[in-house]
């Protein structure tokens, strides 16, 4: 229209309904974390906030210098190959499973992208077909390569997956009717319903897979006795998280000022009541660094300390399977000795540990 002044208008207007919608979780987050866009923007907040910026900078670059490709953390962690790894997007559809962080947390339902192609053997809609799929194609490599790899990180192209999908089915419906196929067959009419029919059922098959999932997360969550009373809030989350039993020895028994490491956790520190920090890699740059440093002892103790925690909560069966598999024996006999020196294992249960660093920290 080129009206500017009235799209900008319009525009300020849908961002400031969108920023009241979501300004609870803004709230929450400023209050708990001095972050009101956490995890996102974390390193600007420190700084704004306690964190001096030497500190932060000398934070990342320790993180930096053990960074470790997505492609070599799958293959390292999953024994996946470089064309596995990169067909993750297409992946996602067909092998997602919740709670798994190799199948990206997430299930998504193979409708959404199975009648794609057929899109193309209509001429309507030719810009909205072009501006939905070039959307949903440019933001699933933007999160494939800026985030992890999970289903949740692509939901803001599942409603424009949807219109395609069912674009895809309007027009192989179209093409499948008797006047505009099958011509050269007799009995064009009565194969153009069957081949109808067989596309109807396979939509409502594939449909029925979210009735499917509705069933089998009831199933495993099992809600009702917890949202009736018939459950503490200790014994349902017990039920579901293997590390809680650590989180609820953490939250008893360490001192209020304790900083706990969170490692291989999946960075979910969110039930400690204890303030906790983590990094993107889940922990394994920093066991990379408590590797490398374990050249000398005085270098072990001086990354300890620059950790700025009083102790590690980690995940121990995935530990010891990045330590076997991105380092020698020696490597890990070293490193294992000035661990073992310096930090104490003060619980463990359930493949999960907590170590308290016993190396002098300076303050």
């Amino acid at each position: 229209t080129k009206r500017q002044i009235a799209a900008v208008k319009y525009g300020l207007i849908f961002f400031s309904i969108a920023v009241l919608i979501a300004s609870p979780w803004y709230l929450k987050n400023f209050l708990q974390t001095g972050n009101p866009f956490y995890p996102l923007f974390n390193s600007l907040f420190q700084s704004i906030n306690h964190m001096p910026v030497q500190e932060i900078l000398y934070q990342q670059a320790v993180e930096k210098t053990g960074q470790i490709g997505f492609f070599q953390m799958r293959e390292v962690m999953y024994g996946e190959s470089f064309w596995e790894t990169l067909l993750i997007p297409f992946r996602m559809f067909f092998q997602g499973e919740d709670n798994s962080y190799r199948y990206f947390q997430g299930i998504l339902n193979p409708i959404l992208i199975l009648f794609l192609p057929f899109i193309f053997l209509s001429k309507d809609y030719k810009k909205d077909r072009f501006l939905f799929i070039l959307f949903s194609v440019f933001f699933i490599i933007m999160t494939y390569f800026l985030t992890a790899k999970q289903v949740r990180y692509i939901l803001p192209v599942l409603p424009f997956l949807s219109i395609i999908a069912v674009m895809g089915i309007k027009t192989l419906d179209d093409k499948l009717k008797p006047e505009t196929c099958f011509s050269f067959l007799r009995f064009r009419k009565r194969f153009g319903a069957i081949v109808r029919i067989l596309l109807f059922a396979a939509v409502a098959i594939l449909l029925t897979f979210n009735l499917s999932y509705l069933k089998n997360r009831f199933d495993i969550i099992k809600p009702f006795p917890y949202i009736f009373n018939q459950e503490t809030r200790d014994d349902f989350l017990l039920r579901h998280l293997l590390h809680y039993d650590a989180v609820k020895y953490i939250n008893a028994n360490l001192p209020m000022n304790a900083k706990v490491f969170t490692m291989f956790l999946g960075r979910r520190g969110y039930y400690l009541d204890r303030t906790y920090k983590n990094e993107p890699s889940f922990g394994q740059n920093t066991i990379s660094q408590m590797v490398n440093s374990s050249i000398s002892e005085e270098k072990f103790q001086e990354y300890v300390r620059s950790m700025n925690v009083t102790h590690i909560l980690m995940r121990t069966d995935l530990v010891d399977n990045f330590l076997l598999n991105n380092s020698s024996k020696e490597q890990v006999k070293r490193f294992m000795h000035l661990f073992k020196k310096y930090l104490k294992r003060v619980y463990e249960h359930h493949d999960y540990a907590v170590w308290e660093i016993q190396a002098k920290r300076h303050y």
